[in-house]
């Protein structure tokens, strides 16, 4: 059951969150994440007079869990609003209240803290929203790719387009805290950056805030988290900010420790083939290149020629095992199609299909399984194809002695000379 635990005094209501009582009142507008509603009639897994709290506001909705655990949408503008009353927080909530405001977590027995910035491998995210087959308020470990494992045990990455339906926890390595000088020059990958001057922010970010650099292509520097309408790459620009570079010799350690960002000339293995119909799972691409209107879309082309763009996280970076194995994969493949276009030119010159054989070719012999012509012919032997059975194909094979049992299909002899090029069988000029 999701409903409520609530005391209703005179006119407010209050509201059981994180082991206290929150006080909550009535307000006439449109529910919000955060709000608690009262049902005012029974419906499907819904009960008159019991208070629920709303999950979700994504894209205008209003979203709570009923009492199946599922998410409903009754409380929405375009549902039954009518059936519902609005009630928020008289106060907001704060961490004391609840448990999901710490900014640090405990995961398999290791320490980690909340930051602000994509997801990372050998991060944990924790799911704030119920539009994934993720359990809310679960925490997941971020594994190569970047990505984690879901409940229904898929690879996904959903943090790289809605980051705002996840938090992001970064392991506690040093137990000193970090302190930092700011200098005034262009920042690495895994490097921290703190806006002194923001002019192209998109509303993402303003003076004062810090951010670790997930991508650098020539001058120009990219922060994932940053990404907004009409900045959907998360471009900052130099004059916007210094580095943060850090005096303690075991802070400045860690960004050795980030994963490999993908750049060009790198090979890389799909490990989401999601987004484009031309990729494979497990194919070996080599980055050729990133498209200008947003540094995360890979352009890859494969060891046999394909060519496709993907989102970086669809992605991890290839081993050189894996990439000789595509390597000499891709070289047999392109003998096998030479080979087949040699045989292809060789029958055209006879105006022929290949493997396309006629009553009168001279042929040989490569397998006798299925005649039964008691040795008169042998493998090797170089004999004249008689009769074709339209039905199945085959042909009797003609040599001297032999009257019955001799038909064969045409995988069992190779051409010799086709019947146009014998001179025995052209008429005289």
């Amino acid at each position: 059951m999701t409903k409520l635990n609530v005391v209703i005094p005179a006119v407010n209501v209050m509201v059981e969150v994180g082991g206290s009582n929150v006080e909550f009142r009535k307000v006439d507008r449109k529910a919000q994440a955060g709000d608690i509603v009262k049902a005012l009639v029974n419906s499907l897994d819904v009960e008159a007079g019991a208070f629920y709290e709303i999950v979700s506001d994504k894209h205008g909705a209003a979203d709570f869990l009923d009492d199946a655990g599922d998410v409903n949408g009754r409380a929405d503008t375009d549902g039954y609003p009518e059936e519902f009353e609005v009630y928020e927080a008289v106060a907001p909530v704060t961490a004391e209240s609840s448990a999901e405001s710490s900014d640090e977590i405990t995961f398999e027995n290791a320490r980690y803290r909340k930051v602000n910035r994509s997801a990372r491998e050998g991060d944990v995210v924790k799911c704030v929203s119920y539009d994934y087959d993720m359990t809310y308020g679960g925490l997941y470990a971020v594994i190569a790719g970047p990505g984690v494992v879901d409940d229904v045990n898929d690879f996904c990455a959903p943090f790289e387009n809605y980051p705002e339906d996840f938090v992001v926890y970064e392991k506690v390595s040093v137990p000193s805290t970090p302190t930092y000088r700011e200098v005034k020059r262009k920042a690495a990958v895994g490097e921290r950056i703190k806006i002194v001057d923001a002019w192209g922010a998109c509303g993402a970010y303003s003076n004062g805030a810090e951010f670790t650099v997930d991508t650098v292509r020539g001058s120009k520097v990219y922060v994932n988290s940053v990404s907004a309408p009409g900045n959907s790459s998360g471009f900052i620009d130099s004059c916007e900010y210094v580095v943060l570079e850090p005096v303690n010799a075991q802070v400045k350690a860690e960004p050795s420790a980030q994963p490999k960002h993908l750049t060009v000339g790198d090979y890389a293995k799909v490990t989401d083939a999601s987004g484009d119909d031309r990729a494979k799972l497990g194919d070996i691409v080599k980055v050729t290149g990133f498209a200008a209107w947003d540094a995360k879309l890979l352009q890859a082309e494969t060891t046999d020629g394909r060519a496709y763009a993907m989102f970086s996280y669809r992605f991890t970076p290839a081993t050189a095992e894996e990439v000789s194995a595509a390597q000499a994969a891709a070289q047999a493949e392109a003998q096998r199609k030479a080979e087949e276009a040699q045989e292809t030119a060789k029958w055209a010159k006879i105006n022929r299909k290949v493997g396309e054989f006629k009553r009168g070719d001279i042929v040989e012999v490569t397998d006798i399984s299925g005649l039964a012509v008691g040795g008169k012919i042998k493998r090797g032997d170089i004999v004249t194809l008689g009769a074709k059975d339209e039905s199945d194909g085959m042909f009797r094979l003609q040599a001297p002695g032999v009257v019955g049992g001799n038909w064969a299909s045409t995988q069992r002899f190779n051409l010799v000379t086709p019947v146009e090029k014998r001179f025995d069988t052209q008429s005289a000029a």
